[in-house]
């Protein structure tokens, strides 16, 4: 039979904190300027196209799609090796992104 005193024996009663091991603050901030320092280039960028194409030049669906099938294949690789170079976290997010062909380019999906 079941016996509710054995199983609350074997709960582990520690805080989030005391049960996983956190990093220090300067590993932290590093890996947020890492991912930053190559992921900004990168996000300016698209923004940068996205803002001449709709400011300066107003080009037609075929070319704006031309435009950023350009940037997918110049930033897809550089993109992966971010994440697996960041580990963690960024893998998981990179996983969960990889499952959505409806919200990500398919040259992120494919790398």
């Amino acid at each position: 039979l079941f016996n509710p005193s054995h199983a609350e024996a074997k709960v582990d009663r520690r805080s989030n904190s005391e049960s996983r091991k956190e990093l220090p603050f300067h590993v932290v901030v590093g890996r947020v300027f890492s991912f930053w320092k190559k992921a900004a280039p990168i996000i300016v960028h698209y923004k940068f196209a996205t803002l001449w194409m709709n400011q300066v030049k107003h080009f037609d669906r075929s070319r704006r799609d031309d435009i950023y099938d350009t940037l997918h294949r110049k930033y897809a690789p550089i993109a992966k090796i971010v994440i697996l170079d960041l580990k963690g976290l960024f893998v998981k997010i990179g996983q969960v992104m990889s499952s959505r062909p409806d919200f990500i380019p398919g040259v992120y999906i494919d790398h």
